[in-house]
């Protein structure tokens, strides 16, 4: 999924115009960016963590040359998921409201094996 597959889903969502959903979205995007260029951490609820992190300069070595190469220090973006959003990933069909599919009495016993097994 892409930037414009998720306004798509948004303006769906929200039942709006495509045009002002990709602003509202731009807007998020824009906030999120701002945020973290002050040093803030952007905390969504149920989704996840925004933050940066501190990477020290350090020296390597240039794959192509072999050569040392000096890599300056620099703040990174992170992003750390909650537990619900890890949850609704690890589960899609209870997150959605689908019914789980029904899985034939074989097919669970097989299952059941491989876990037992070392």
């Amino acid at each position: 999924m892409n930037r414009s597959d998720l306004v798509r889903e948004f303006a769906d969502s929200l039942d709006l115009p495509a045009p002002e959903a990709r602003r509202y979205f731009d807007t998020l995007l824009m906030c999120v960016t701002q945020a973290l260029a002050r040093g803030e951490r952007v905390n969504l609820d149920g989704f996840g963590v925004f933050a940066l992190r501190h990477r020290m300069s350090r020296i390597t070595t240039n794959p192509a040359t072999g050569q040392p190469m000096y890599i300056e220090a620099a703040d990174v973006p992170t992003f750390r998921s909650s537990r619900r959003l890890r949850e609704a990933i690890n589960q899609p069909r209870m997150f959605l409201g689908a019914k789980p599919p029904q899985v034939s009495p074989s097919a669970r016993a097989l299952a059941t094996e491989r876990r037992e097994d070392p």
